[in-house]
């Protein structure tokens, strides 16, 4: 008995461990994850054929092959219309990579200092954006983060391997109000906060702790650092230094202008209108961590007097026999042998196959037993998503949640996919499902989870 008691504690003292680390990373944006939607934007001046020139911005990824930036970034500060003859040619790097694509120019707005480049042949998860209203989201106090390249950035790293990693900082929001930027820029909600920003942020993501953009990282409204070099080679600053007062117009400027843009009519972007919930003071959560492993021990220690440690530490595939659903056979008590064998027939064998993230190769069997049984199980489907013993299909990506999506059987026999609030959404036929809103699907149907384009078929 003391050497189960001692499992007993072993056991309690790993969940706290879970859970402490569990709290913690809700705390914090996941930066890695995040980073890979962010691209360095550069823009190459030429007149009459000879390089006059370039700068550089952060732009990125709000729908497929479509990144966001600001107008001065891509335009060089308006450089192509001071003289004549001069051009301007955009490209984009991803974060973490050299590789380099040649963007187009989708629409552009000088009033609001936004633009949507095509970058074809790039693939990115694109960044949710926030429909909360400015004037409820993000509110004061709440923590914010800013992805970019600044300028400074890539003179404290002077190895390119180096400069082309995004650089992320942190701050929190001083308040949302209405702002402009320059006189030639239309009214409109600005976030404030002081997540250090500077040249070369420009364009770059202002996101939640949850990876939501909520504004656009733009201007500084206080006189900032300029970079330069002296006589020796050497780099200075020069300027007055900022206050740490920051701005961000809110995105809901973005969202707004393309329900009238028509260049911006079939680029399907990734919203919500959910806030970040953020966790409980760290006082509050280390109470609530300790009470969590006293009430594990208690439990743990409990079962085994009883003589169900088995129990406790049961697998994964023990769980899900005992909740009702049987391994390679079409079967559950909580429905008529003969009531399944008549959804099984109705249901047919199907297949889902496609591709994902770096050219991985995907093939799911749904065959009417399985579709059958996990119907009949508690989860009342197969579950798609990135973690196995959470999922029946593992999808691999960052853009992938742990319960991403559900297929089901309904009454007719037919099959059906619902989201289960994923963080970067399903869509089906390029169309973003809503969730925990079942949609029909047929043979030839494309259903998209994170980079995965996933075809259904039946099996032959």
């Amino acid at each position: 008995m003391a050497g189960a008691r001692r499992r007993g504690w072993a056991l309690a003292a790993a969940i706290g461990v879970v859970l402490a680390w569990s709290c913690a990373a809700a705390q914090s944006l996941d930066v890695k994850r995040f980073e890979q939607s962010v691209v360095r934007v550069v823009a190459a001046l030429t007149r009459d054929g000879a390089d006059a020139g370039s700068g550089h911005g952060t732009g990125f990824f709000i729908a497929e092959e479509h990144v966001l930036t600001n107008n001065h970034v891509v335009t060089l500060g308006g450089a192509a219309d001071q003289v004549p003859g001069t051009t301007i040619t955009i490209s984009v790097r991803g974060s973490g990579t050299a590789e380099t694509h040649k963007a187009e120019l989708v629409w552009a707005s000088k009033e609001l200092d936004l633009a949507v480049l095509k970058v074809p042949g790039m693939q990115r998860v694109p960044l949710v954006l926030s429909t909360a209203p400015p004037r409820d989201y993000p509110t004061k106090g709440m923590a914010v983060w800013a992805i970019g390249f600044p300028g400074l950035g890539d003179v404290v790293m002077s190895d390119k391997d180096e400069q082309a990693s995004a650089t992320v900082t942190r701050g929190v929001v001083g308040r949302v109000g209405i702002g402009t930027g320059g006189e030639e820029h239309k009214r409109r909600a600005v976030i404030q906060h002081d997540a250090s920003i500077n040249k070369g942020n420009s364009g770059g993501p202002l996101l939640d702790s949850c990876g939501v953009v909520v504004g656009v990282n733009t201007f500084l409204p206080i006189t900032i650092l300029e970079i330069g070099q002296d006589s020796t080679g050497g780099y200075k600053a020069y300027g007055t230094t900022n206050t740490g007062v920051f701005a961000s117009p809110h995105i809901a400027s973005l969202l707004a202008a393309a329900q009238a843009a028509p260049p911006l009519k079939d680029v399907r972007m990734v919203t919500t209108a959910d806030p970040c919930r953020e966790e409980a003071t760290p006082p509050a959560l280390y109470v609530g961590i300790g009470a969590a492993i006293l009430i594990a021990a208690g439990a743990v220690l409990l079962a085994l007097r009883r003589g169900a440690g088995k129990r406790a530490i049961e697998s994964y595939s023990h769980w899900r026999r005992r909740r009702g659903v049987r391994t390679g056979a079409l079967g559950d008590r909580t429905m008529p042998p003969t009531r399944l064998a008549s959804l099984a027939a109705s249901i047919g064998d199907w297949v889902l196959a496609g591709t994902g993230a770096e050219g991985k190769s995907y093939r799911f069997v749904l065959g009417a037993e399985r579709l059958g049984g996990a119907v009949a199980g508690r989860e009342k489907g197969i579950l798609i998503g990135r973690i196995e013993r959470l999922a029946d299909f593992v999808v691999d990506g960052p853009g992938v949640s742990r319960r991403h999506a559900r297929i089901a059987v309904r009454a007719d026999g037919s099959l059906s996919i619902e989201d289960l609030d994923s963080a970067y959404g399903t869509r089906l036929n390029g169309q973003a499902l809503t969730p925990f809103q079942s949609a029909s699907l047929k043979a030839g149907d494309v259903i998209e989870i994170g980079d995965a384009k996933l075809t259904l078929e039946r099996a032959a």
